[in-house]
């Protein structure tokens, strides 16, 4: 490559914001904890475009369902999350620009039920929920928060499901009266 292309390359870099490495599906992030953190801070500061594109991006196919709940429930969380996506726009991100410390807890179905491990940190509605997730099914919930400080802005249930991650805004709240 000449000088002039390889400083034309840097200029659209520079000023066209054009990212080297960029992240453009929830398939880019690995499975697991570090996955889900790799997620959240590339959620966190990434342009608003890019954090909205991702964010969509993250909402379960239809076929998602059939895959982390039993058959009972599926109807219903379908049309929950219809109703949802509909009337709010959701977007994974930090609310307060102070909040850059991202927490990440994971349990499975029966850790939930049996109250083990980082079950603790789950919302109390997964106590109940639990038992319509299939066996196995490992969940994730991430917290962004100031340093030293408990509150945050929380986000679950994340899965990762078929190479990529998928989100799964409070399906608890479909056990709410009026869901």
């Amino acid at each position: 490559m000449t000088t002039k292309v390889l400083l034309s390359i840097c200029l659209l870099v520079l000023f066209c914001r054009i990212p080297l490495a960029a992240q453009n599906s929830p398939a880019d992030f690995p499975e697991g904890k570090e996955g889900l953190v790799k997620l959240a801070k590339y959620l966190a500061t990434s342009d608003m475009d890019d954090r909205e594109k991702m964010s969509l991006l993250l909402w379960p196919d239809p076929t998602d369902y059939t895959l982390v709940f039993e058959d009972e429930i599926i109807s219903r969380m379908k049309k929950y999350h219809a109703h949802v996506r509909r009337n709010y726009r959701i977007l994974v991100q930090p609310m307060i620009r102070t909040q850059l410390e991202v927490r990440v807890w994971e349990a499975d179905r029966d850790q939930i039920i049996q109250h083990e491990g980082d079950a603790a940190f789950f919302a109390g509605g997964y106590v109940e929920l639990a038992p319509m997730i299939k066996p196995g099914m490992v969940l994730y919930r991430l917290k962004y928060a100031e340093p030293d400080r408990y509150l945050g802005s929380t986000y679950d249930l994340f899965v990762y499901l078929h190479g990529q991650w998928i989100f799964f805004p409070r399906p608890y709240q479909v056990l709410q009266k009026g869901h």
